[in-house]
C-alpha cells in the first residue's frame, strides 16, 4: 500500500469528528473500517499518479454498498436513484479507475464501490445535483430533480498524488501531494482573512457582537465574497497555476511601480453593475415574497458566472491578475516586480485548534514570493496563489513588518 497507514487514520479521524459534532446534524453512519478506508484512498491515490494519452486522471470514487444506496440514499436524498449500474462489476483498482478516467469526476457524479463476494468492486455510477453555491443557486426545485451528493466517503483525485475526501457537499480533509491536509475553517470570516477583505470595501465589524457596524454592509460584503468564492472554485476546479491580487483603488497608481504587464487593458467586464442588480432583485423578492423576480436572478447569476470564468481566463495567463474590490481589472499577465520582502511571514489567526501548517515560502516558487514581495509593498493588496495541483494560499499584510497567509482558502466543512 502506497497510502501512509497514520494518513488513513488521521482522516478517519476527521470523518468521525465531523460525524459527531453537535452543531452539523449529520446522520449516523456506519463508519467504514481502517481497511477499508486505506483500500479506498490507496486505489484512487495509486491512479492520480497514472496518465492517459498525457493527461492526469480525473475520476471520483464513492464508497458505498447497493444496499446503502438503495435504504439510505433513496428516498432520503434522492427523487430517484439516477444512477447506471454494471451489468458485470469491474475490480477496483488504480489501473480500472484509469481506465475509467473522465466517466465520474466528482461534482455531478462519481463512482460506487464497495465489497461484494469478498472482493473490493466498482458496481455502479451515481449521478447528482452539485450545489451551485452562493451565485446560481435555484429557489425552487421540482420533481426529479433532488439527487443529493452520497453522504459517504467520496474520494476525488484534484492532482497528481492529491485527493480530496467529501462527505456530501462538505469537504473533510484533503490528501496534497501524499501529505494530509486537515480541513480547516473557512479563512473568509471577520476574525480571519475576511477582516482584510471587509477593509477593501470600507466595512466594519464589531468583534465584541461579530456583527457588522453599519446597515447594508451585509450585502456589501456578500458582493465581494460570493463572486470570490466562485473564482477561486473554478480556478480549483480547472487545477491552473495562477495568482490573484484584490488592491483598493486608492493603491492602483503604486502598482505601476512594481509590476508591468505585456496586455495592457481598458474597458471593464460590468461585474459590479451584475451584483447591484442581483442585489436589487434579492430586495424585492424578500420585501414581497413575489418569487417572479428569481428568473431574473437567475439571468443574473448565469450572466455573472460567465463574467467570472472570463476573469479565470485571464487569470490563466502567465503572470498575476489584478482586480479592484468590485472586479475591475488593473491588469493580467501582470509581473509583479517589487522589492524582495525582509520581514517575517507567519500563519494568519485561526479560531478552531487546527494544526498550523507552516510553510516555507522560500521553497514554494516564483508565484508565491514575487506575490508575497507584492503584498509587502503595496498597502492594503490582498493575494491569493493557486497551485495546479495543490491549496490556495491567501496572503495579507498584517503589519509593517509582518505578512500573514492562510495554507488554504478553498471552501471547506465549515460554513461562515
Amino acid at each position: 500500500m502506497l497510502i501512509n497507514e497514520q494518513l488513513v487514520l488521521n482522516i478517519r479521524m476527521a470523518w468521525a469528528h465531523d460525524q459527531n459534532h453537535q452543531h452539523r446534524g449529520r446522520e449516523k453512519r456506519e463508519l467504514p473500517s481502517v481497511e477499508d478506508f486505506g483500500l479506498l484512498l490507496d486505489e484512487v491515490f495509486q491512479a492520480s499518479l497514472y496518465q492517459e494519452e498525457g493527461e492526469s486522471i480525473q475520476t471520483s470514487v464513492s464508497w458505498l454498498s447497493r444496499q446503502q444506496f438503495e435504504a439510505e440514499e433513496i428516498p432520503r436524498r434522492r427523487d430517484t436513484p439516477l444512477c447506471l449500474k454494471f451489468d458485470a462489476p469491474i475490480r477496483l483498482e488504480a489501473r480500472n479507475l484509469a481506465k475509467l478516467n473522465g466517466v465520474a469526476g466528482g461534482r455531478t457524479s462519481s463512482l460506487l464501490a464497495h465489497h461484494e463476494n469478498g472482493a473490493p468492486v466498482i458496481w455502479g455510477i451515481c449521478y447528482s445535483m452539485g450545489s451551485s453555491g452562493p451565485i446560481g443557486q435555484i429557489p425552487a426545485g421540482g420533481q426529479y430533480t433532488r439527487h443529493i451528493r452520497p453522504d459517504c466517503p467520496t474520494a476525488t483525485i484534484t492532482g497528481i498524488g492529491s485527493i480530496e475526501l467529501t462527505r456530501g457537499d462538505s469537504v473533510i480533509a484533503h490528501i496534497d501531494r501524499g501529505k494530509y491536509l486537515p480541513t480547516q475553517p473557512s479563512v473568509m470570516t471577520s476574525y480571519m482573512l475576511g477582516q482584510y477583505l471587509y477593509a477593501l470595501i470600507a466595512v466594519s465589524v464589531d468583534f465584541q457582537s461579530r456583527r457588522f457596524v453599519s446597515a447594508g454592509d451585509a450585502e456589501k460584503v456578500s458582493s465581494l465574497l460570493h463572486p470570490l468564492e466562485l473564482l477561486l472554485s473554478v480556478i480549483s476546479q480547472r487545477k491552473i497555476g495562477s495568482t490573484i491580487v484584490l488592491l483598493p483603488g486608492a493603491s492602483v497608481p503604486q502598482t505601476q511601480t512594481v509590476s508591468s504587464t505585456a496586455w495592457p487593458v481598458s474597458g471593464s467586464l460590468e461585474i459590479s453593475s451584475l451584483l447591484f442588480e442581483r442585489t436589487r432583485f434579492q430586495q424585492q423578492m424578500q420585501a414581497s415574497r413575489d418569487m417572479t423576480g428569481a428568473l431574473f436572478k437567475l439571468q443574473i447569476d448565469q450572466a455573472l458566472t460567465h463574467r467570472i470564468r472570463s476573469l479565470v481566463d485571464l487569470a490563466a495567463i502567465d503572470g498575476a491578475l489584478i482586480l479592484t474590490p468590485d472586479f475591475e481589472v488593473v491588469s493580467f499577465g501582470t509581473k509583479l516586480r517589487a522589492s524582495k520582502w525582509k520581514g517575517s511571514i507567519e500563519h494568519g489567526p485561526i479560531i478552531f485548534p487546527v494544526e498550523r501548517q507552516l510553510l516555507d515560502f522560500s521553497r514554494l516558487g516564483t508565484r508565491h514570493n514575487s506575490a508575497v514581495d507584492f503584498v509587502g509593498a503595496v498597502p492594503g493588496a490582498i493575494a491569493f496563489v493557486a497551485s495546479a495541483d495543490g491549496p490556495i494560499r491567501g496572503i495579507v499584510k498584517s503589519t509593517e513588518d509582518k505578512l500573514w497567509y492562510w495554507p488554504d482558502c478553498r471552501i471547506t466543512m465549515f460554513a461562515r
